[in-house]
């Protein structure tokens, strides 16, 4: 096993091999990322102890690109080496095993296991419990996909009573605790929307929470713009246009980054971004619409019209 020192030395090219990784995704060249992420997981392995958390996010990384590969017996196994080494170098009420939990979650959700899903959930909400206190958003949360889980299981009463638990503990939580990033504000909607009986779109929410709060590692991710785009677009057309912008605005961010400012694949995002500014009647956010319409008519195919002012 290498020493810390020669780990050091490794670094920079671990931190070359995911950047690679990430273009190859933004190509969607899952099977090149894939081997960029094994390469970056093998400097580590060769560098650290088997049992040594710094192993986590490697197998993380590794197991999010086969997953979104469709790999999912691969991911399965990164996935659970990585929630294993939580258990096992983390307090029981240490939240980061509740993260690699919920990532296991959404895997076995996606594999159709969602009695391993529920399983997940459960310990989320045990170990949401222990850090937050049990009437506290995390917990609400917790008891909200629960309830989606049991309900793709069929056992729609005991879905609805999980339901009507998140509910219970949302009126009673401490507010001026609660979380307010992103994740916590598409959580809440889709909240909403299984109070509505919209529970695909709840799920789907869902997982956009998910997905938006893997930007701590990787904010250019297409699934993260997706989901800012996706969900800016529902506001915008319930007329919620100071959120939809909002969320256009995270999605044009990320989307000029990814692809560069002279990439069509802005087109659509630009688009969007422009009538939610437009739609305020602002002068402000009519200055921002003029300014995005110049770069639309950058990246926009030869012949096409630009939506006028």
């Amino acid at each position: 096993m290498a020493n810390k020192t020669e780990f050091k030395q490794d670094l920079s090219r671990t931190v070359n091999l995911n950047y690679l990784a990430q273009l190859h995704c933004s190509k969607n060249e899952f099977e090149q990322a894939e081997k960029m992420y094994k390469e970056a997981l093998d400097i580590y392995s060769s560098a650290v102890n088997e049992s040594d958390p710094e192993l986590i996010m490697p197998l993380h990384r590794l197991g999010l690109v086969c997953r979104i590969a469709g790999k999912y017996v691969e991911a399965q196994t990164y996935y659970r080496r990585a929630y294993l080494l939580a258990v096992q170098n983390y307090q029981f009420d240490d939240v980061r095993i509740a993260s690699r939990a919920n990532f296991l979650a959404g895997l076995y959700i996606a594999m159709e296991r969602f009695d391993l899903s529920e399983i997940m959930l459960r310990q989320s909400q045990v170990l949401y419990e222990k850090a937050f206190g049990q009437d506290s958003q995390q917990v609400e949360f917790a008891l909200l996909a629960l309830a989606l889980v049991v309900r793709l299981q069929g056992d729609n009463k005991r879905a609805d009573g999980l339901y009507q638990q998140s509910i219970e503990v949302g009126k009673r939580k401490d507010t001026s605790s609660s979380s307010e990033n992103m994740s916590m504000e598409l959580a809440s909607l889709a909240q909403r929307f299984y109070g509505m009986q919209l529970y695909s779109e709840a799920e789907a929410l869902f997982r956009y929470a998910l997905i938006i709060g893997e930007e701590n590692f990787w904010p250019e991710h297409p699934f993260v713009i997706e989901a800012f785009q996706t969900v800016g677009e529902w506001h915008l057309a319930q007329g919620s246009y100071s959120c939809a912008i909002g969320l256009l605005q995270q999605a044009v961010v990320r989307a000029e980054k990814l692809h560069g400012l002279d990439s069509p694949e802005l087109v659509h995002v630009y688009e969007k971004y422009i009538e939610a500014l437009e739609k305020t009647l602002d002068a402000t956010n009519t200055a921002k619409a003029n300014e995005a319409r110049v770069k639309l008519l950058k990246v926009r195919p030869v012949g096409a019209t630009v939506p006028k002012p």
